[in-house]
């Protein structure tokens, strides 16, 4: 299988693990069970939105709004 942009997570580069970029159906992804927080929250990320990011990221991305902590 071709690694593509896609399949890597665009915050730190490891592998996203989307089901949809390794050709299966987005019911089999990992982020049909996950919560995510509201796309406002995260807006300031400016992801370009062509590859998902991973769930370690996402865990991240919570525990720094719980937090209030902000991204450099």
């Amino acid at each position: 299988m071709t690694q593509t942009s896609a399949t890597f997570c665009p915050l730190c580069r490891n592998k996203n693990l989307c089901a949809v970029s390794a050709n299966r159906s987005i019911d089999e992804c990992w982020c049909q069970t996950a919560s995510f927080p509201p796309k406002a929250a995260v807006k300031e990320l400016e992801l370009d939105g062509k590859s998902c990011i991973c769930k370690s990221c996402l865990e991240k991305i919570k525990q720094e709004l719980e937090l209030g902590l902000k991204r450099i």
